[in-house]
């Protein structure tokens, strides 16, 4: 009977914990730098020299620390991924992707909570460089 008593107390206990809904929130935007942990000219409109954007996250998670994932798509593909430690209930942190010059058109970056789900994602377009005419240069220009 003792046996069986412990079992259901530890068959409890591992379904509270199961179920446990993920409390995590986050905040996030893609940004040319950050300074003193704040983005630094965040957009969705990003030029081709920017020679690299950040993907920066405010997080504020019920349970600490955690992890959470930030995930780069050009073009549709994943190109980058990147585990962050979150060490507080509140926390800010961010990655930081170089683009390379032919990497001109559409991109995404999620942040995925530890379980691997989507929590936020932005979209965002890396532009071709215009001429002082207001023209494509035309050596990096796309079809």
């Amino acid at each position: 009977m003792k046996g069986l008593f412990l079992i259901l107390v530890g068959f409890l206990f591992s379904s509270t914990y199961a179920t446990e809904p993920l409390n995590i929130r986050v905040e996030a935007l893609v940004a040319r730098d950050v300074i003193a942990k704040q983005p630094a000219d965040p957009n969705t409109v990003f030029p081709q020299d920017s020679g690299f954007l950040v993907l920066w996250t405010k997080v504020t998670a019920k349970q600490a620390p955690t992890a959470i994932t930030h995930v780069w798509y050009y073009l549709g593909k994943e190109v980058m991924r990147v585990k962050l430690d979150v060490k507080s209930p509140r926390y800010r942190t961010w990655s930081r992707k170089t683009i390379e010059p032919d990497q001109q058109g559409k991109w995404k970056a999620e942040v995925l909570g530890p379980d691997g789900t989507v929590l936020a994602a932005v979209e965002f377009i890396v532009e071709a460089q215009k001429s002082s005419a207001g023209q494509e240069d035309p050596k990096t220009a796309t079809e």
